[in-house]
């Protein structure tokens, strides 16, 4: 059987057209109807045309989400043409209309259905303007022009069905029970207590499981978003230079004095022109520096976004923060609280309690836009940013004193703690600067620095050293875990002062990097060359006498196996081959990038004993994989995480 072998970086597996057999069991009614109508079977997603238009979102407009704005236009294009993708669907005006009004038969509101609408235009914007079809075929390129022009009247029918709908909504909010701040912010209050036990274990160095470092996550997350009253976007685009850049302030109005920072946020949504603010008070901002210097380096990957303030417990950049929100309410059990809702709550009551001062204040904490914005104020103060903290904090409820109490709030962190220590490290730093080669500063040397703390500068220093050689060694072995003995002989090599314990270390703290960083790997190269595999077995199964390929050692998703090795020859002879020679298990078929088929002959000439020719294959309990590199060619990698004598299974398409 054909094995289709793509890049390193694409998607494993997409959905092939049509809907697939074991495809999801959609619990909404729409959801149901749309899959027994046959309107969620697509195109395959690696069809040039769609890939391209993929590629044109995420490097041209900067679309980093894009794979369903993908799939609806490869819906669209399997309902005009389940055989074939092409542009043929802009000369057929009648069936994509009778596509979207099939969509609005089956339930779909007319937001939804907007959206499929907008992706499709931008699939043609994409076509118009990033592809040269306006010069190779002039026809092609008056017809897209005109599907355009017929389509604004689809848009405009869609936008008055949407406007009515939020009527609609508006109506219904009207008539049933409105929300209060109280009611916004009660998730703030029951989760509490938990999330003072979480965060006072990150302060004395406890170890923190990923339930404890969840807890803190979402907690923080819901702080600004149901207290201050922030946007997603403002806790998904916060960096660390925004944090290390926050602005203390000494709040003093009418007779009463607090100390609160201020923090800053550039990017919160699609078309920034305000910055997002909001004022912390002391034992918040404790709070967040507890996170970022005690949590945070705790979840940050090889992968991680250095940039970005909050992450998730995988260590990339948080994905969605709304669904965040929901799962923390599910979790005490609460109704889920939206930021919308928490906004509206408050603004609404701002109405009746507040002055219009107070009211200009409050929204331009909220960071409305510039037309709300600059009928009230145009800069920014902070002392106006701190009051409009206060305004939203105290809205609907009384204040709370131990919120506002100094350093000595037996919820926060004692201010004095850490700071000392801080101190003394960075006085350590300037003398003992960290680096690949060195070894940690000996204990005279800290103790004379700092008497107090010098075991936690050594401590601090020796962990940031083997931060950096540990992303040395990944870069130095980006495809293959090193052993031990080879580890042990690279430092030796590069003369790095080093204890014999912190080998292992380096090994186990090693993590497969993506394919376009294996371009300079000269390890991998000659194990293709050399054709040693290291960490693999061949042996004979002794009741059935089937050649098996099992593991040695513990292999992480990503990690490369072996390569596809052996003879190579075109696909048409491959498949000539395969009806006429015994030998045909030993073949393997894959394209290249360009779409040409290819065939390796595994049982191959210049090596006695292949491993890929006796490894099993199999659709669904495989655990190897292929991807294609430009430079090493077909490569295996573990497709998850294989344990030590485990048998290797390939999979087949």
């Amino acid at each position: 059987m054909e094995n289709q072998a793509v890049e390193g970086d694409e998607e494993e597996s997409l959905s092939n057209a049509g809907e697939e057999p074991n495809g999801p069991k959609w619990s909404v009614v729409v959801r149901q109807k749309m899959q027994q109508a046959g309107m969620y079977a697509k195109h395959s997603l690696r069809t040039p045309m769609l890939s391209g238009f993929r590629d044109y979102l995420f490097e041209t407009l900067g679309v980093i989400h894009n794979k369903q704005e993908v799939e609806n236009v490869a819906r669209y294009l399997y309902f005009m043409d389940p055989v074939n993708v092409s542009m043929d669907f802009v000369t057929n005006i009648e069936k994509t209309n009778l596509f979207f009004n099939k969509l609005r038969e089956l339930g779909l509101c007319n937001q939804t259905i907007f959206n499929y609408l907008k992706n499709l235009r931008r699939f043609i914007g994409y076509k118009t303007t990033a592809t040269n079809v306006a010069a190779n075929d002039p026809p092609l390129f008056q017809a897209c022009v005109h599907f355009l022009n017929v389509t604004n009247a689809i848009r405009k029918k869609l936008s008055k069905g949407i406007s009515k709908e939020r009527v609609v909504k508006r109506f219904n909010t009207l008539t049933t029970d409105s929300l209060q701040p109280e009611g916004c912010r009660r998730l703030l209050e029951v989760a509490k207590p938990e999330f003072l036990n979480c965060i006072h274990r990150a302060s004395t160095a406890k170890t923190l499981t990923v339930k404890h470092q969840l807890n803190i996550l979402y907690y923080l997350e819901a702080l600004l978003i149901l207290k201050h009253l922030q946007r997603p976007g403002v806790v998904a685009n916060m960096t660390v230079e925004e944090w290390h850049k926050r602005v203390p302030h000494n709040f003093t109005s009418e007779g009463t004095s607090e100390k609160l920072v201020v923090v800053g946020v550039k990017h919160h949504k699609t078309a920034t022109q305000q910055v997002a603010t909001f004022a912390l008070t002391e034992v918040e901002e404790r709070w967040f520096d507890t996170y970022y210097t005690k949590v945070r380096p705790s979840m940050i990957n090889e992968d991680a976004p250095e940039e970005t303030f909050f992450i998730s417990t995988s260590g990339v950049k948080i994905y969605n923060v709304s669904n965040d929100l929901r799962r923390f309410h599910d979790l005490h059990k609460l109704p889920n609280v939206t930021s919308q809702m928490a906004r509206r709550a408050c603004e609404t009551l701002t109405l009746t309690e507040y002055s219009d001062i107070d009211k200009c204040l409050f929204s331009r904490y909220l960071s409305h836009s510039n037309l709300t914005a600059n009928s009230h104020y145009r800069q920014k103060t902070l002392h106006n940013i701190c009051l409009g903290s206060i305004l939203v904090r105290d809205i609907g409820k009384r204040s709370d004193p131990e919120e506002t109490r100094p350093s000595s709030s037996r919820e926060g962190l004692p201010a004095s703690v850490g700071t000392p220590r801080k101190d003394a490290f960075q006085k350590l730093l300037g003398e003992f600067p960290v680096t690949l080669e060195g070894c940690v500063p000996k204990s005279r040397d800290c103790r004379r620095i700092s008497p107090s703390h010098w075991h936690y500068c050594r401590k601090q220093w020796g962990d940031r050293q083997h931060k950096i050689r540990v992303k040395h060694v990944i870069t130095a072995f980006p495809a293959r875990r090193p052993s031990v003995t080879t580890l042990t002989q690279y430092i030796q090599e590069n003369k790095w002062k080093h204890e014999d314990t912190e080998v292992k270390l380096l090994v186990k703290a090693w993590k497969p990097t993506l394919m376009k960083y294996w371009k300079d790997c000269k390890v991998l190269g000659d194990n293709i060359r050399l054709q040693r595999w290291k960490g693999l077995k061949c042996s004979t199964d002794a009741e059935s006498g089937v050649r098996r390929v099992t593991t040695r050692r513990v292999f992480l998703k990503g990690e490369v196996i072996c390569d596809l090795h052996g003879d190579k020859m075109s696909g048409r002879k491959g498949r000539i081959m395969k009806t006429t020679e015994e030998g045909s298990k030993a073949l393997f078929f894959y394209n290249d990038p360009k779409g040409k088929s290819w065939c390796i002959n595994t049982a191959c000439s210049c090596h006695t004993e292949p491993l890929l020719h006796f490894m099993q294959r199999s659709r669904k309990n495989f655990n190897v994989c292929m991807s294609y590199s430009k430079k090493f060619g077909v490569i295996l990698v573990a497709a998850k995480d294989i344990l030590a004598k485990q048998e290797l299974k390939c999979r087949v398409e």
